[in-house]
């Protein structure tokens, strides 16, 4: 009796165990991957400023530019 309740503790232990590896395993992936995201955004960011000011649309680079912080942000906060 009593080997059958430790070894039921043991799995459950375990199985606990397993599930919080799989979870840190799962945050580090997705860290991971905001870190890849964060440069390619602000590439794009900047490339669309180029473009914008290359096709002679100041008035629409400006506001971009004004815009861009906020967008920063808004896609840090949606990623952390």
């Amino acid at each position: 009796m009593r080997c059958a309740l430790f070894a039921e503790k043991l799995a459950a232990q375990l199985e606990l165990r397993a599930t919080q590896l799989e979870n840190h395993l799962a945050q580090a992936n997705l860290n991971a991957l905001k870190m890849q995201l964060h440069p390619h955004f602000l590439f794009n960011t900047l490339n669309a400023i180029v473009v914008l000011v290359r096709q002679q649309r100041v008035p629409a680079s400006t506001k971009y530019v004004r815009r861009s912080p906020a967008r920063s942000i808004s896609l840090i906060r949606a990623t952390s």
